[in-house]
C-alpha cells in the first residue's frame, strides 16, 4: 500500500512530468487509449503503445524492444482505506533480460514510494532494462 490516494497514483504513473522523477526521462506519455509512449532510462529508449486505459484505474501498453520479443506492461491502481495499492505486471519478458527488468522496477518502484513519502530523490543513475 501506498500513502496516497488513488487520483494522485494516477497523476504520478500517467504524467510525463510525474514519470520522468521516479522512472526516468519520459519523453512522451500519453496514457489515452493508442497513445505512444516513450521512456529513455540509462542509454535506451523504449517505445510502446496504450491497448487499453481505464483511468484512474488501469492501462496496459505494449513494449518492442527488437531482437527481444515484444513485452507488456499492466498497471492496476485499487484504491485501499490507507491509501491505493500498485499492481504492476511486466509480462514477456525475454528470459535474459529478467535480472535487469528485476533491477529496473525495484529501483522505480522505490523511487516512487520515496516520490509519495515527500522524499528528496537521489540523481538518477543509469538502469538498463
Amino acid at each position: 500500500m501506498l500513502g496516497c490516494d488513488a487520483e494522485r497514483l494516477w497523476k504520478l504513473i500517467t504524467r510525463p512530468e510525474n514519470l520522468s522523477r521516479w522512472l526516468g526521462p519520459t519523453v512522451l506519455s500519453d496514457t489515452q487509449y493508442g497513445g505512444f509512449v516513450v521512456v529513455t532510462p540509462a542509454r535506451t529508449e523504449q517505445t510502446g503503445i496504450v491497448t487499453t486505459c481505464e483511468p484512474p484505474h488501469y492501462f496496459q501498453a505494449a513494449f518492442d524492444r527488437p531482437p527481444h520479443p515484444a513485452s507488456t506492461v499492466l498497471v492496476d491502481v485499487v484504491p485501499g482505506r490507507g491509501g491505493a495499492h500498485l499492481i504492476l505486471t511486466h509480462a514477456g519478458i525475454h528470459d535474459t533480460l529478467l535480472a535487469q527488468y528485476d533491477k529496473l522496477w525495484t529501483t522505480a518502484l522505490d523511487r516512487l514510494r520515496q516520490l509519495i513519502e515527500g522524499q528528496m530523490l537521489p540523481e538518477l543513475s543509469p538502469i538498463e532494462p
